[in-house]
């Protein structure tokens, strides 16, 4: 079906005078829930060895749009807060120590160089836009207690990105299928005899990757359960030393003009209904 492109902006400041800049101060903590689960991934070939969960952050110092919800942190301490995330870039490492990470839109967030795989690309707004849909409709689950669907969204989030990088390198189109079994496509799960967790986390991956394959595919008799919801949208934490990260937030009302760090409107892929 065709695609409509809606240009997605919100609130950073209607004042005049210096722009500040969007950005957050992160360190990492740990994978939950209960530590996550252990895999090997393969990336056209390379292999990189994961712990895959949920990404639990302490944050600060927040400037500029979008203004992310942190949770509490269990100190109390209001100046050091909580953040749930997912990283997009297994390439790269966390930091144990406080780094600046960048609010940058998903589709302008980088692909880094895996060796093996094709460098030089952008997530882009066609991949964005798919993560979107995934987060609009598993992020509750994938950020609850149950270490399955956290592990589910965390392969879904890295095939989508990853998986069949070819075209424009700003824009790449959404991979022909997705499946993070072993041995499907460019990237994967790299293991044949996976672990209980493990094996119910790629199997529930592929369950939804299936139905946000089915919101885009162009066959009049395909049907997706799935919706966008437009009260919650994707930003990306970048670093260029360290491994970014995506998290969901609320947008504000009513969206108006985006500024990040200087006027930037970003578009964003909607299938036309």
């Amino acid at each position: 079906m065709p695609l409509r492109f809606a240009a997605l902006t919100f609130v950073l400041s209607l004042a005049t005078g210096p722009i500040a800049v969007a950005s957050i101060e992160m360190k990492f903590d740990e994978v939950g829930p209960n530590g996550g689960v252990s895999a090997n991934l393969a990336f056209n070939g390379d292999s990189v060895a994961a712990r895959i969960g949920q990404m639990f952050f302490h944050a600060r110092n927040q400037s500029g749009a979008p203004v992310l919800d942190l949770i509490d942190g269990p100190d109390s301490d209001t100046a050091l807060n909580d953040l749930v995330s997912f990283c997009i870039e297994p390439a790269q490492y966390v930091s144990g120590s406080w780094k600046t990470y960048s609010k940058t839109p998903v589709a302008n967030a980088p692909d880094p160089f895996i060796s093996g795989a094709p460098g030089g690309y952008h997530i882009g707004q066609h991949r964005a836009s798919a993560l979107d849909l995934l987060a609009d409709n598993f992020w509750g689950r994938a950020t609850g207690s149950n270490v399955v669907d956290a592990v589910a969204f965390q392969l879904s989030v890295w095939e989508i990105v990853h998986e069949g990088l070819s075209g424009s390198l700003s824009d790449p189109p959404l991979a022909g299928s997705w499946s993070v079994s072993d041995n499907q496509g460019t990237f994967f799960v790299s293991n044949d005899n996976p672990g209980s967790s493990l094996a119910g986390a790629i199997q529930t991956a592929n369950d939804w990757l299936a139905e946000v394959s089915a919101f885009y595919d162009n066959d009049v008799n395909t049907t997706s359960s799935l919706s966008h919801n437009d009260q919650l949208s994707l930003v990306a934490l970048t670093n260029p030393d360290w491994q970014d990260q995506i998290v969901q937030y609320h947008l504000p009302e009513p969206v108006s003009a985006v500024v990040w760090g200087g006027l930037m409107a970003f578009c964003v892929c909607r299938r036309q209904r």
